[in-house]
């Protein structure tokens, strides 16, 4: 709800505290508006693409432009029906994507698509969209890891803490202490969590004590925040 990249600290991934200010929500609807639009736009031009194409196949003669198309949508087809077979994530589609602008692209008759001289510029505005978020939210996913790696790197070596007392985040925890046969234990995170003395995080955990705060710059929304080390408070 804020960006790009999940946010693999305990406090925000396993205990879901709202130390991450979220994107408003009127941002996440029109971006739901915008891809149910561009989903059903693309399924349409999908199948045109299959039924131009397939008037030919039936036929036996095809263009140069007709087999390229029906050859990018039998590779799109094959390259589908395993992944439908199990469970399917959404990082899946990625790599198809230049194959169905080219298998759109290559239609035999493009003409049967809507044709406006908006249409360059509204593509234009589209691609400038996705780009001006893709920017904003890479920074600052690379910017509050970049704040847990100085913190965690703090701790390694210049306190001499073990990684074994720190819950430093999926990344950290699995770099230091992953062990496949870590059994999980309730009141940890589940990233192979030895000792959690110390833990880095977005903000304050009950039963933890602020030891140390490292800042952070964020573009979405613009905003200074930081990455703070907590230490377990002691128990009388």
């Amino acid at each position: 709800t804020a960006g790009i990249g999940p946010f693999t600290l305990r406090d925000t991934a396993i205990m879901g505290l709202a130390h991450v200010p979220p994107l408003p929500g009127a941002f996440w609807f029109l971006v739901t508006l915008a891809s149910l639009l561009g989903g059903t736009l693309l399924a349409v031009a999908l199948g045109l693409a299959a039924i131009i194409s397939s008037r030919p196949l039936r036929s036996g003669k095809m263009n140069e432009a007709q087999a390229s198309s029906t050859f990018l949508l039998l590779s799109l087809v094959l390259y589908l029906v395993p992944l439908c077979m199990f469970h399917l994530l959404d990082r899946y589609f990625v790599p198809m994507l230049p194959v169905v602008a080219a298998s759109i692209v290559a239609l035999p008759s493009p003409s049967l698509l809507v044709r406006s001289r908006i249409r360059p510029l509204l593509s234009a505005v589209i691609i400038s969209l996705f780009l001006v978020f893709s920017v904003l939210g890479t920074h600052d996913y690379f910017s509050w890891n970049r704040a847990r790696w100085e913190a965690s790197n703090d701790l390694l070596e210049n306190k001499a803490i073990p990684p074994e007392q720190i819950d430093g985040g999926f990344e950290f925890n699995g770099l230091y202490l992953y062990d496949p046969q870590y059994a999980l234990t309730q009141g940890k995170s589940w990233w192979w969590v030895v000792d959690d003395t110390y833990i880095i995080a977005f903000g304050p955990i009950p039963g933890y004590s602020i030891v140390q705060s490292y800042g952070y710059e964020r573009w979405m929304p613009p905003q200074p925040a930081s990455i703070v080390v907590l230490k377990r408070a002691v128990r009388d």
